[in-house]
């Protein structure tokens, strides 16, 4: 998936999956030196690659669908802490929290 791909989800209220997938294919998220999903046992953040891939697609959807993506994020806390790491990551390159 690339920003071009993105645009397509631009509609989308809550467009979560599909930024995960986004920093998923950029190797936001490492488990032994492989590609991880956000979910996974285990997974490590890259902290710069996730930086750097929330500060490139931050304009591709409104404020208002980054408010829902993070609540999202951050009420899924109970099945992962990665999903609460994301949401705090995520607001504070976008909302400068």
């Amino acid at each position: 998936m690339n920003i071009e791909d993105l645009t397509e989800y631009r509609k989308e209220p809550c467009p979560a999956w599909a930024i995960e997938d986004y920093l998923q294919q950029q190797e936001c998220f490492t488990h032994n030196g492989h590609v991880a999903h956000l979910d996974s046992y285990l997974t490590l953040f890259e902290f710069n690659k996730v930086e750097e891939s929330l500060k490139i697609i931050k304009e591709v959807f409104s404020l208002e669908q980054w408010k829902s993506v993070i609540e999202y994020w951050a009420s899924n806390s109970y099945l992962s802490p990665n999903q609460l790491l994301l949401s705090k990551i995520a607001g504070r390159i976008i909302f400068k929290l």
